[in-house]
C-alpha cells in the first residue's frame, strides 16, 4: 500500500471510530446538543477521505473544522475522554493529508 492510500486509511479509520462512539452520546441529545454538528463533520471527512480527496480542500472558501473546538470546550468528564481521543485521533490523522 502506498503511503497516500495508507494516510487516507488512516484517516478513515479513525473517523468511523469516532462515528461509533458519537453514537453512545446521540440517544441523549438533549445532553449533549453537540453530537449532531461534530457527528455532520467527521461524516464529511470520512465520505471525502473515502474517495482519497482532502476534507479541508473540499471545505471551500475559508471554512474550517470546528469540531476540535467544541469537543474542548463540551467534553470534560471521565465518560467523554474516549470520544476526545477519537476525535483528537482524526485531527491527526487529517493533519497528515493536509497538504495532499
Amino acid at each position: 500500500m502506498s503511503d497516500y492510500n495508507e494516510k487516507y486509511d488512516l484517516l478513515v479509520s479513525s473517523a468511523v471510530a469516532a462515528l461509533e462512539e458519537l453514537k453512545k452520546f446521540e440517544n441523549q441529545g438533549s445532553s449533549y446538543p453537540w453530537v449532531e454538528s461534530i457527528k455532520n463533520q467527521i461524516e464529511f471527512i470520512k465520505t471525502h477521505a473515502e474517495n482519497r480527496k482532502n476534507p479541508v480542500k473540499e471545505l471551500g472558501n475559508g471554512k474550517t473544522f470546528n469540531y476540535g473546538i467544541v469537543s474542548s470546550r463540551n467534553l470534560t468528564s471521565p465518560d467523554e475522554e474516549v470520544l476526545k481521543d477519537k476525535l483528537d485521533d482524526v485531527t491527526e490523522n487529517l493533519q497528515n493529508v493536509w497538504d495532499d
